[in-house]
Parts: C-alpha cells; structure tokens; sequence
C-alpha cells in the first residue's frame, strides 16, 4: 500500500515524509485494530516512529513521522504553534467562485460523527482557499491551513456550500472512503535549522477524478502561487 521507491518523499536522521494513499490509517481503528496503518507497513524499514500529526485516513498526501522522541517533541511543538505551513488539494462541488478565508469555529462531533459550526462552544478555525480551475460542475481547490482542527477542511467546505465532491461523512452517502483531498505542500524549520520545503505528486485517484470532471491536471501546479 505504499510504494518505498515513490512514496517516501524525503528523510533525514531524524523523519521520514511519506506520501500517504487514500484510504490508508494513520493509527489503528479503535473498532477493528485489524485495519492495517502506515505505522504497521512502515515498521520492518524504520521500526518505531512517531506521530507527528495526523491526516484524515481518507485523505491523501504528505504525512511527516518522527524516528526518535527528541525530533517527535520539536516537530510537535512546530505543529502546536502553528510554524508548520500546510497547504491541500481539495476537489469540491459546484464553481468555487474567488478565494476566501473562513474563520469559523468547529465544535466536537455529534452523534453522526460529523464536527460542526459552533459559535458558542466551537475552537477557534480558519482556512484559506484559492480556486485554482473547474470544469464539469466541480472545482479545484487549494486550501491552507492556518489553524488544525479536525475535519476542517471538510467542515469549512461544507459550510461555504462547497463540499469535497467525494466525501461520505460531509457529502453524498457513499462507500467509498477515499476524499478528494490531497495533502500537498509542507514548509517547516528542521531541527538543525534549515528550512525545509516538502511537495508531493498528485495521487492517481486525484488525477483520475480531475479527468472524470474534465479538469486539467496541470492546473495543480498553480498551487506553487499560492503558498509561496
């Protein structure tokens, strides 16, 4: 389920960066821990690592693992104190018209499992996006993270009306559990100091689904306008 000879995108001493595939846990399913995860696949090569954040098991795309505690603890901290710059691919529904920021806070889930608009109770949330192309009803999406709740990018789109065109918990009832959403771009400070700039290529199911809504796959590369 992960290709080592394309999906390990850099590493170091101290971290690995993997391009996750859709559909792949992060951790073990707290229902069936017989689910395989990146830990499981990636254990013979590395042995323990560390999780440095998580990525929705539907989502596809960058993925940043520790090798050892002290690397665990700093890149930790990155992502706590928001010095971890993230950007995503997403493909939503309808013409996403001109770039927007929401600041819209997101409160526990409910019995649906779904995580919701709250402005009484909700954590404080924003995302920005950039429409980068569309073309058969749908749209190509970038979208920064500035905060890193749960599901927020999936929320946040729900809430503008634009919803991800593949998404079973936010969209249209399905079984498939891949998103159309793709962790593309990280930039981060390494322990040593220097910056570093992590891209991933684009997932086959994302390609795919451009192609199916007549959108070109290069437009993805428009990314680079935005986040730099």
């Amino acid at each position: 389920m992960i290709d080592f000879s394309t999906d390990i995108i850099a590493e170091t001493e101290n971290w690995v960066a993997v391009s996750k595939p859709h559909g792949l846990h992060v951790l073990p399913d707290r229902y069936d821990s017989s689910i395989p995860t990146v830990h499981d696949i990636l254990h013979e090569r590395y042995g323990k690592l560390y999780t440095v954040h998580r990525i929705d098991s539907g989502t596809g795309g960058i993925l940043l693992l520790a090798k050892n505690a002290a690397a665990h603890r700093y890149l930790n901290i990155q992502m706590e104190e928001s010095r971890v710059d993230k950007a995503y691919l997403a493909i939503t529904k309808g013409i996403f018209p001109h770039p927007v920021s929401l600041m819209l806070p997101i409160a526990a889930k409910n019995q649906k499992g779904r995580y919701r608009i709250n402005f009484k109770s909700g954590r404080s949330a924003r995302t920005s996006f950039f429409p980068l192309g569309n073309g058969g009803g749908a749209s190509l999406v970038a979208a920064q993270l500035h905060t890193g709740r749960t599901h927020q990018i999936r929320v946040h789109l729900r809430a503008h009306g634009h919803p991800l065109a593949s998404d079973w918990l936010y969209g249209d009832r399905s079984d498939d559990r891949q998103l159309t959403l793709f962790a593309k771009y990280m930039n981060f400070i390494d322990i040593d100091g220097t910056r570093v700039i992590l891209y991933a290529e684009l997932s086959r199911f994302m390609t795919d689904t451009l192609k199916k809504f007549g959108i070109d796959k290069d437009t993805a590369c428009k990314i680079r306008e935005v986040v730099l």
